[in-house]
């Protein structure tokens, strides 16, 4: 009986302790990936759009959405990312053929389907039940 209860209680503490490692990274991509989008946004909505400055922009926050895609897909929902990934790829593409208010819808959408996913597994009571 003692053996399985520490048994029990390792497991536990190893499923709080990856949940807590996870959801943070979750949170450091996301919070750097929406400050970078919206900082684009800005720098798009202003009258002297410089085209060259925003693909070099969109182009780093490509590589870092890449870089963070392969580490978040081991735990995070497959169809999400999925979601997010098209909507990264839409982004690059409208920005580098100058099609700028598409632009700004996919850029707007990226926001909301990131902070959706980090809402959604953030670890509450109310995603629990």
């Amino acid at each position: 009986m003692y053996k399985e209860t520490v048994i029990s209680l390792i497991t536990i503490i190893l499923i709080i302790v990856f949940n807590s490692i996870t959801t943070n990274y979750t949170k450091e991509s996301f919070s750097e990936l929406t400050t970078n989008l919206l900082e684009l946004k800005n720098e798009m909505s202003e009258e002297n759009i410089e085209s060259e400055k925003n693909k070099n922009k969109i182009n780093h926050i490509f590589e870092i959405w890449e870089s963070r895609y392969k580490v978040l897909a081991y735990y995070l929902e497959h169809d999400e990312l999925e979601k997010a990934h098209v909507n990264m790829t839409a982004i690059r593409s409208a920005i580098n053929s100058g099609e700028y208010p598409e632009a700004m819808h996919e850029l707007e959408e990226m926001v909301y389907i990131l902070n959706h996913i980090e809402e959604k597994n953030k670890f509450d009571l109310k995603n629990v039940f």
